[in-house]
C-alpha cells in the first residue's frame, strides 16, 4: 500500500507569543498522488492566508484558523477522489476559495464559526461526478457561491443569519444533482440554478424578508420551498419539455408572504400552501395536463392562476375572510374551489370547450364571477 504525503505546518512552527502571528502566510504546492496537507494557524493569527495546490488523486488539504483577523484560504485540487476541509473560528475578513474543476469524487468542505463571522465569502467550483460541497457559516456578512458542472454532484448549506443577512448564489449544470439549503434570520437571499435531468433542491428559510429564487430546466426537476416568517418573496421557474413532468412544493407560513410561480411543459405538478394574511400568490402554467392545488389559511388573501395549456386541473380551498381566487384557463379545464368565510371573492374564466367547473362558497358577502 502506498505512503500517503504529508506536509504540515502547525501555528507557523509553534507560537510563543502574539508578535510571531502578525503577517502569516502559508503556500503549498504537491504534486503526485495521496498527498496530504494539514495547515493550521492558531493562536492570534492575526493576518492569515493559506494556500494548497494539489495536482493528483486521493489527495487531502486540512485548513484551520483560529482567532485570525483577516484569513484567507486557497484550495486548489486536480484528480480523482480529492478532499478539502477548511475551518475558520474566531471572526476576521475570511474569503474561503475552493477549486476542484478537474476532479471526480471530490469533497469540499468549509465551517466558518457560529458567531464569529464578520464579512465571510465562500467561493467553490466543482467539476466531474460524484462532488460534494458542504458549507456553514454562522456569523455576519455571509456570501456564498457554488458551482458544480456534472452529474450526480451534491450541495448542502447552513447559514445563520441571524445577526446580519446572507446572499447564496448556487449553480449546478447537469444530471441527478442534489441541493439541500438551510437559512436562518432576516434578510437572507437564496438563489439556485439546476439545469439539466433528474435534480432535485429543498429550500428552508425561517426569519423575516427573506428571499429565494429558483430556477430548473429542462425535465423531471424537483423543488421542495418552505419559508417560515414575515414578508417572505419565493420565485420559481421550472422549463420542462414534452412528456418530462416536473414537480414543485411550497409553503409559506406567516404574514404578507409573496409567491410567483412559472412552470413550462407537460405533466407537471404544483402544491402552494399559504398560512396568514394578506399573502399573494400568483401562478403561470404553459403546458398541458398540469396539476395545480392551493390551500390558503388566514385573512385577506389572493391568489391568481393563468394557463394557456389544455387538461389543467385546479384544486383551490381558502379558508378565512377577504380572500380573492382568480383564474383564466383554456380547453378542457377543471376547476374545483372552495371559499369558507367571509368577504370571498371568485372571478373564474374558462375559455374553448371541454371545462368543468365547482365552486361552493359558505359564509356571508361573498361574491362569483364566472365566464365559460
Amino acid at each position: 500500500m502506498p505512503a500517503i504525503n504529508l506536509f504540515t505546518c502547525l501555528g507557523l512552527l509553534g507560537l510563543t507569543s502574539t508578535a510571531w502571528a502578525l503577517d502569516n502566510q502559508t503556500l503549498v504546492d504537491q504534486r503526485g498522488d495521496r498527498l496530504g496537507a494539514f495547515l493550521t494557524q492558531d493562536a492570534d493569527t492575526r493576518q492569515g492566508r493559506l494556500e494548497v495546490v494539489q495536482t493528483g488523486r486521493a489527495s487531502q488539504a486540512y485548513l484551520t484558523q483560529s482567532a485570525s483577523l483577516s484569513d484567507s484560504t486557497r484550495v486548489e485540487q486536480g484528480g480523482l477522489g480529492n478532499f478539502a476541509n477548511i475551518t475558520q473560528a474566531a471572526g476576521g475578513a475570511r474569503e474561503v476559495a475552493i477549486d476542484q474543476r478537474e476532479a471526480n469524487q471530490s469533497h469540499a468542505y468549509v465551517y466558518q464559526g457560529h458567531g464569529h463571522g464578520q464579512r465571510n465569502r465562500v467561493d467553490i467550483v466543482q467539476d466531474g461526478r460524484l462532488n460534494e460541497a458542504l458549507v456553514r457559516q454562522g456569523g455576519d456578512d455571509q456570501q456564498v457561491r457554488i458551482e458544480q458542472s456534472g452529474a450526480r454532484n451534491g450541495i448542502e448549506l447552513f447559514q445563520d443569519g441571524r445577526d446580519s443577512g446572507t446572499r447564496s448564489r448556487l449553480k449546478q449544470v447537469g444530471d441527478d444533482h442534489i441541493q439541500d439549503v438551510l437559512s436562518l434570520g432576516a434578510r437572507n437571499e437564496v438563489d439556485l440554478l439546476q439545469g439539466g435531468a433528474a435534480n432535485q433542491a429543498q429550500v428552508e428559510q425561517r426569519g423575516d424578508d427573506n428571499y429565494a429564487g429558483a430556477r430548473q430546466g429542462a425535465r423531471q426537476q424537483e423543488l421542495r420551498l418552505i419559508q417560515t416568517g414575515n414578508s417572505n418573496d419565493a420565485r420559481v421557474q421550472q422549463n420542462g419539455l414534452a412528456d418530462r413532468p416536473q414537480r414543485i412544493s411550497a409553503v409559506q407560513l406567516g404574514d404578507d408572504n409573496t409567491a410567483q410561480l412559472l412552470v413550462t411543459g407537460e405533466g407537471n405538478t404544483l402544491d402552494l400552501q399559504q398560512q396568514g394574511s394578506r399573502n399573494t400568490a400568483g401562478i403561470l402554467i404553459g403546458g398541458d395536463d398540469a396539476r395545480l392545488t392551493l390551500v390558503t389559511t388566514g385573512n385577506d388573501n389572493a391568489f391568481r392562476a393563468n394557463g394557456d395549456g389544455g387538461d389543467i386541473e385546479l384544486s383551490v380551498t381558502q379558508l378565512g375572510e377577504g380572500h380573492v381566487f382568480s383564474a383564466s384557463l383554456l380547453s378542457a379545464a377543471q376547476v374545483e374551489a372552495s371559499q369558507q368565510g367571509f368577504g370571498q371573492r371568485a372571478v373564474i374564466s374558462q375559455l374553448s370547450e371541454g371545462n368543468s367547473l365547482s365552486l361552493r362558497q359558505s359564509g356571508q358577502g361573498n361574491s362569483a364571477t364566472i365566464q365559460q
